[in-house]
């Protein structure tokens, strides 16, 4: 048994992990921000008040994303990372699909605590195969690359409200 460090996968395979962990940070983002885009067709669609409006985009996310995060921490310290990605892609993913169909505040508030709590496995995951994937010396980069793309979702989401918003407006 040797104590030699298991040698790193090849370029290339980093380059398509990071690629996937960039756009699963994106998709991240846009699921939770994009309930604060839609404010007002929210409040007018659901008959919702301004305190649900609040809840809806921060405690109904908060919530599990803050329960969730330790433990799925935990699980990508013991279990397979990448299955866990897969099952909070598909658990947030599901939850912003159920929310184009609520009827009221419980179901939307129920679908936002999902996908909370599915996002809340992408980040301890990822950071943990970042780990496994470069030497110290290129985990920084490589950090800031899956971070990165949770800055450019922000400014995708705006400009995507925007964009359909104006052609709703016929501008």
């Amino acid at each position: 048994m040797s104590d030699a460090p298991a040698p790193y996968p090849r370029p290339r395979i980093v380059a398509w992990a990071m690629f996937l962990f960039f756009l699963t940070s994106i998709a991240s983002v846009m699921d939770r921000k994009i309930i604060s885009l839609l404010v007002d067709p929210l409040r007018a669609d659901l008959g919702i008040s301004d305190v649900e409006v609040g809840i809806l985009q921060g405690a109904a996310f908060a919530i599990c994303y803050t329960l969730g995060s330790f433990p799925f921490g935990f699980w990508a310290d013991r279990h397979r990372r990448s299955a866990l990605i897969i099952a909070g892609l598909t658990l947030w993913s599901a939850a912003t699909l159920a929310s184009g169909f609520v009827t009221g505040f419980a179901s939307l508030f129920l679908c936002r605590l999902l996908v909370g709590f599915g996002e809340a496995s992408l980040s301890p995951a990822v950071v943990s195969m970042i780990a496994d994937l470069a030497p110290r010396e290129r985990r920084g980069r490589l950090m800031g690359l899956f971070l990165m793309g949770q800055s450019i979702s922000n400014g995708l989401s705006i400009s995507l409200v925007s964009a359909a918003w104006l052609e709703r407006a016929g501008l």
